[in-house]
């Protein structure tokens, strides 16, 4: 199996420190607009820096997750809320 390097794909190179700074400073969900707006000006932001298919789909699968990750705290919150 061939190996890539940095020179290979500079670009996405770049990117993933970034990426990873990005994914640290939002990590944990937040239930206000605020939280949100700070996800979508972020992501857009590295999208923008970075216009590639491979940094799309990364950053589109963070943010679902985050999304899933936000609804199953809210979904548990209202079950321990029941009981």
């Amino acid at each position: 199996m061939a190996g890539v390097k940095k020179k290979d794909i500079p670009d996405i190179a770049a990117f993933m420190p970034e990426f990873w700074e990005f994914v640290k400073s939002v990590w944990i969900p937040e239930d206000s607009d605020q939280y949100w707006k700070e996800v979508y000006d972020k992501a857009q932001e590295l999208y923008q820096k970075y216009p590639v298919d491979f940094v799309k789909r990364q950053i589109l699968g963070f943010c679902e997750y985050l999304d899933q990750k936000w609804q199953d705290e809210r979904d548990k919150a209202g079950t321990e809320e029941e009981q």
